[in-house]
């Protein structure tokens, strides 16, 4: 194996990572508040993994105009 396909594949990575950071940021936020209210209650998780949902759908269809 080509060591410098493989420091590509790894710099491309870390790059894609680096500039979605918010973005993943931001989704391992909801998942903790998610599983916060899980540990509550099932119907406040079920609840809370709704409004995310309806949330990041609305996220979503504003960036696309």
């Amino acid at each position: 194996m080509n060591i410098n396909k493989l420091n590509e594949t790894i710099k491309q990575i870390g790059l894609f990572l680096w500039l979605n950071l918010t973005g993943l940021l931001f989704l391992i936020g909801l998942g903790t508040i998610v599983y916060g209210f899980y540990r509550i209650n099932l119907t406040a998780g079920v609840f809370a993994l709704g409004t995310v949902t309806i949330l990041i759908a609305l996220i979503l269809a504003k960036e696309r105009g």
